[in-house]
């Protein structure tokens, strides 16, 4: 039979409920989204006294050290594996009859790939607002029409009639005012400001999440924000708009491989005018390129154009990976 999504709500919460121990898992190289939707599950298994462990694979980004218990996430396998005295286990995932994913996007995101794929007792529950792209968990909860992880989990919390305090508002809120750009994004609906303003009521310092997502800005990604717009060529035919960031581009302006520079690149692009997408493409390393796409209100569907390539996302925001190299040849950027 197939469930509706109150169903899955309801079933979700059942089995956090008769969970002995759960591992929470976002996705590698987190964003505000993600470690504001891991630190909202942290929050709800602790206050149900249930034993938990909070993963994600990269560093946390400081600015986000205000979100209440960012510091129990572990941000390597290995420290995972340590922590768990797991080093010599294949089977270490089934120590956990629970595993929780929230804003992966598709099970490689998770860093934990095989483990899942051969666990033999571990239930998954999948929390997610991108777009399909594989099977993977035994409680798939999707909804791609909310502007964050964080907006689906409130509506979870919410169907179960579980209460909202200051520290779990202020996690929904950073998730939203995260991927909605400050409400400047298409994925802001009506409903996504109907919850945030629900958010606002209970106390939150809307100025120490608006300064975490906009007044973060290093003078290295700035330098590499010159480098994107000296790159940029735009198809006026087409109207897509294209720019690249080699590896040379990343040394010249000091910085690393960091997605939250890549995300804050992509949205200043996206604001051109007379275009309908805009596609920026980053070689991280020797033989893989990183592209993400995005769209207007009105615009093309990338998410089909980036499934096209192996990736996936929304209708207005989507990212893929390909192998090549990110080269000039014949006044045009192309991959090789």
């Amino acid at each position: 039979m197939t469930m509706d999504i109150k169903q899955k709500y309801q079933l979700a919460y059942q089995k956090i409920l008769s969970a002995k121990r759960i591992l929470l898992v976002g996705h590698i190289s987190p964003d505000g989204d993600d470690l504001a939707s891991l630190c909202l599950l942290g929050r709800l298994s602790a206050s149900l006294g249930l034993s938990r462990v909070l993963y994600c694979e990269g560093a946390r980004s400081p600015e986000f050290s205000f979100l209440p218990g960012i510091d129990e996430i572990i941000d390597s396998k290995n420290k995972l594996l340590d922590f768990l005295s797991a080093k010599d286990k294949d089977d270490w995932l089934d120590e956990f009859d629970l595993l929780i994913t929230s804003d992966c996007g598709s099970i490689e995101r998770t860093n934990l790939a095989a483990e899942i794929r051969g666990r033999k007792k571990t239930f998954v529950i999948e929390f997610d607002h991108h777009q399909k792209v594989s099977d993977y968990s035994d409680l798939e909860i999707r909804q791609a029409d909310k502007s964050s992880t964080a907006e689906l989990l409130y509506h979870f919390l919410d169907a179960n009639h579980l209460s909202f305090d200051r520290e779990s508002a202020t996690c929904v809120l950073t998730g939203i005012m995260t991927d909605t750009g400050n409400f400047l994004y298409p994925s802001a609906s009506a409903d996504t400001l109907a919850v945030a303003s629900r958010m606002l009521a209970l106390g939150v310092n809307v100025n120490r999440i608006m300064g975490a997502v906009l007044q973060n800005k290093k003078v290295a990604t700035l330098k590499l924000l010159s480098r994107a717009l000296d790159n940029l060529k735009i198809n006026d035919k087409q109207g897509i708009a294209v720019s690249v960031l080699r590896p040379e581009d990343f040394e010249s302006c000091g910085h690393d491989f960091a997605s939250e520079a890549f995300d804050d690149i992509v949205a200043v692009l996206a604001n051109l005018a007379d275009v309908k997408a805009v596609l920026l493409l980053r070689e991280y390393e020797s033989g893989k390129i990183k592209g993400s796409w995005r769209s207007k209100p009105g615009g093309l569907d990338v998410s089909i154009l980036a499934k096209n390539l192996g990736g996936g996302g929304h209708k207005h925001a989507a990212g893929f990976q390909v192998s090549g190299h990110i080269v000039w040849e014949n006044d045009f950027w192309r991959v090789r």
